[in-house]
Formats: structure tokens, C-alpha cells, sequence
């Protein structure tokens, strides 16, 4: 678990009202506080930053990957110990392997979108 870093000294700057809703707005987008996000701009601002949708689908498809390695270890188990596994086991391991298929493909279209400018009207072509 991260260490929660001890901050004493406090800074101010001067923005406008709009500045001011943008920089929230910001924040809260990326589900941050004013100040976390302030620092974060600050100083990783030259450092590459995937949106904080990509961030929650890759988050999702490694839970999804434990859950398939989880899976596959029961089966081995069960292959091993009654000399069967069930369709139902299989089954299994095949949705949550569509499952992290679609949030790759997810990701891929935020990617080639944020390439693009933005623009939100570009779709990745199907992997």
C-alpha cells in the first residue's frame, strides 16, 4: 500500500473564475482532489497520461485476468483430482476472456480517439 506523503507547506496562486471551474472540473474528471491534480500537472506534466477511462478498463481487465488464472487453477485441480473438468468451468473462462477482449477494444478506441485529437467520433478497427 502507497505511503501517504506528509504535506506541510501550503501554495497560492492567482486564477480566474474560469480557470478556477476548469481546473476543477479537471480534478474531478479524474476523480482527484484540486490539490492532487494540481500536483500532478505540476509535476508530471510532460509525462504521458492515459484518460481515466483507459486507466478504470485496464484496472478492470487485470481483475479479470486474476479471476481467469483463478479459473484455470480450479480446472487443473479438478482435471487432476476427479480426471474431469465441467463445461460449466469452460464456459466460464470464455466470457471473462470476451470480457477483457471488449475492454481492450474499449481502450484501443479511447487511444486512436485521444490520437485524433479527441474527436470521439473515431472507432478503433476490431482486433
Amino acid at each position: 500500500m502507497k505511503e501517504k506523503t506528509e504535506r506541510k507547506i501550503s501554495r497560492h496562486f492567482v486564477c480566474s473564475e474560469e480557470e478556477s471551474r476548469a481546473i476543477e472540473e479537471r480534478a474531478k474528471a479524474e476523480k482527484m482532489t484540486v490539490s492532487a491534480y494540481l500536483r500532478d500537472a505540476a509535476l508530471h506534466r510532460n509525462e504521458p497520461k492515459l484518460p481515466g477511462e483507459a486507466m478504470e478498463l485496464l484496472r478492470e481487465i487485470a481483475q479479470n485476468e486474476l479471476r481467469i488464472g483463478t479459473n484455470i487453477n480450479q480446472i487443473a485441480r479438478l482435471a487432476n483430482t476427479e480426471g474431469r473438468a465441467g463445461k460449466e468451468e469452460y464456459r466460464n473462462i470464455a466470457e471473462q476472456l470476451e470480457r477483457i477482449h471488449q475492454d481492450r477494444y474499449k481502450i484501443l478506441t479511447l487511444l486512436v480517439n485521444l490520437a485524433d485529437g479527441g474527436d470521439g467520433d473515431h472507432e478503433a478497427a476490431p482486433a
